[in-house]
């Protein structure tokens, strides 16, 4: 099972002539997925393999320039996601590389937690990956820096097993996060045996951008044993 996730903001395409911001998915050459909106998710099931997968402008679809081009191989029974984004590197708080589109596949964590012994124990998971133009970032939970899941960098990700509930979580720069909160906080909603992955996107206001977004993934995790 692969699930796209288009996490690079329209303007940003729009100056590449690529119309709206909207895309095509291609494997091999072959259209996986047409007409991909920015912060749009869409999930198939390949065979498994290894592929090439290319993003094109919506309207010219595979036979068109790709602007982005990745490598991935695929297992059976297993689930990823392919997160396109603008990728970047920082020295702290300054950028030493200009953003870039990328195109990175996510192998996501469906493995079975421990059957709780009361409802009350009942786990979920919870995975943070950080696709923003943005330096590291700790994750705020509830008001606190969660050591788990922090510190994040552009194209990372952390993840942890929590109790179901429903958290407030927020991020900021490493180092600062409680006092200098720059996305969030945002309602999680985590259930029991479901990996919920946030993924923060797009270019913050202060960078020249129109604001850092969120979006939400769940995936089913296996049964565990008896």
């Amino acid at each position: 099972t692969v699930t796209v996730l288009h996490a690079i903001p329209g303007a940003v395409l729009a100056k590449a002539g690529i119309a709206g911001g909207v895309v095509d998915v291609c494997a091999n050459g072959t259209e996986l997925l047409n007409d991909v909106a920015p912060g749009a998710q869409a999930t198939v099931k390949v065979p498994p393999g290894t592929y090439t997968l290319t993003v094109h402008a919506g309207a010219g679809g595979c036979a068109s320039p790709a602007a982005i081009t990745a490598s991935a191989t695929v297992a059976a029974g297993k689930n990823y996601t392919a997160a396109a984004y603008l990728a970047i590197t920082f020295n702290g708080l300054t950028p030493t590389t200009a953003p870039a589109p990328a195109l990175k596949v996510f192998d996501n964590n469906i493995a079975a937690l421990p059957k709780p012994k009361n409802s009350k124990n009942a786990q979920g998971r919870v995975t943070v990956r950080h696709l923003a133009v943005a330096p590291a970032v700790d994750i705020v939970v509830n008001g606190a820096v969660a050591a788990a899941l922090s510190p994040v960098n552009n194209g990372e990700e952390k993840q942890t097993a929590v109790k179901k509930g429903t958290y407030q979580v927020a991020a900021g720069p490493t180092g600062i996060a409680t006092t200098a909160i720059a996305l969030g906080p945002v309602p999680l909603q985590v259930r029991q045996g479901w990996n919920v992955i946030a993924y923060a996107w797009g270019i913050p206001t202060s960078a020249g951008g129109e604001g850092t977004q969120v979006a939400l993934q769940y995936v089913k995790l296996n049964l565990p044993k008896k």
